[in-house]
């Protein structure tokens, strides 16, 4: 396999703000010819096997990731939001990048984040993760589905190829208050 790829980040502040980026740009690909065993690939020969070609792209590595971060710190209290974009990715099993199903799509995330400090022991914390409640998978994995008998049952003699994806996390809240042991 060969991964290369280009990584940046920049960061600043001017006044009560500051701010970051970070982008990383990833292409992880396979150098050789190879065989691999994968009989939930809609691509598989009879056999279960696929075949992976040089410039076929590594499962489960996006091409693009991007981190937007800025913050608001005006005294006592501080205001953050963040926005995470992830590309779109092969699913585990699909190495050969030719399983029906497709590519995992990308996503984005924001989040806000805030504390006030109470005084020189208290702060009071709040955190928002994925603010708009945004649907999304943030990996996949090619597998057997068992359980397409009726009302989702176990059928082994049903059993199909599909692709099972693992769901990003929903809107999370969180609040919280931190004390401080002061410092003699």
């Amino acid at each position: 396999t060969r991964r290369q790829g280009l990584e940046l980040a920049l960061d600043g502040h001017r006044g009560d703000f500051a701010w970051n980026v970070g982008y990383s740009y990833l292409q992880a690909t396979y150098e050789s010819t190879l065989t691999l065993h994968s009989p939930a690939n809609s691509s598989a020969d009879a056999a279960g096997d696929i075949q992976v070609r040089p410039g076929n792209r590594l499962p489960l590595n996006p091409n693009h990731n991007l981190r937007l971060r800025l913050d608001y710190a005006p005294g006592p209290w501080a205001l953050g939001a963040s926005l995470v974009v992830v590309g779109a990715q092969y699913a585990q099993g699909d190495a050969n990048n030719q399983d029906a199903n497709g590519k995992l799509p990308g996503y984005a995330v924001v989040n806000l984040d805030g504390h006030y400090r109470l005084d020189r022991e208290w702060e009071l914390l709040g955190k928002i993760n994925n603010l708009f409640d945004r649907r999304y998978d943030g990996m996949a994995i090619l597998g057997q589905n068992f359980f397409r008998g009726p009302g989702g049952s176990f059928d082994a003699g049903s059993a199909a190829p599909e692709q099972f994806r693992s769901p990003g996390a929903p809107r999370g809240i969180w609040l919280g208050l931190r004390y401080t042991w002061p410092q003699h």
